[in-house]
């Protein structure tokens, strides 16, 4: 109730504007920048983190469909981690549903922000799979180059199972055209 109060107070003023029933924003850019400006670093991962934690509370089984918003506010939180497994999620529910751009961009992102070396090989290359795949349609995605050398060094160390690594360089390959 209070927080209710709060915000109905802030749109009287002319502070927030409503953005549908539950949510609200900024009347202008210019204000959300001012406004973000003002916070520390600390303050501001924060922020994300609730944001984060919000949309999961809110979108309930929208999830998969919008994970990348999750993925986002994780990320600007500064947990890469689980960052990826949001935009992993988002990527593959695309990619089901044959929106491969889409799948491009959060799998890229995945892979990109997540820990080679704490994550499981068998993990990586199913998201490498994945991307793969989507790309093989769309023919493009974000920093595809510099994703494809990573993740060829993860593919190349010792503790790599012999068929997933022969899978994982046919994948690298298969991105790189």
């Amino acid at each position: 109730q209070t927080v209710a109060r709060v915000a109905e107070s802030l749109v009287e003023r002319g502070l927030f504007r409503r953005d549908g029933g539950s949510a609200l924003g900024f009347p202008s850019p210019l204000a959300r920048e001012v406004v973000l400006s003002e916070l520390d670093a600390e303050d501001l991962a924060n922020l994300h983190r609730r944001a984060a934690s919000a949309h999961v509370a809110l979108l309930g089984r929208r999830l998969d469909e919008e994970a990348d918003r999750v993925g986002y506010h994780l990320a600007a939180a500064g947990d890469r981690d689980a960052a990826a497994d949001f935009y992993a999620r988002g990527g593959l529910h695309a990619l089901s549903t044959r929106k491969l751009e889409r799948a491009a961009l959060d799998l890229a992102y995945a892979l990109d922000l997540t820990d080679l070396e704490a994550r499981s090989t068998s993990q990586t290359g199913n998201w490498l799979r994945a991307l793969s795949t989507a790309v093989r349609h769309v023919r493009t995605g974000p920093n595809l180059t510099s994703l494809v050398e990573r993740l060829t060094e993860r593919a190349l160390r010792e503790g790599v199972a012999p068929v997933l690594r022969a899978y994982m360089r046919i994948d690298l390959a298969c991105i790189l055209g």
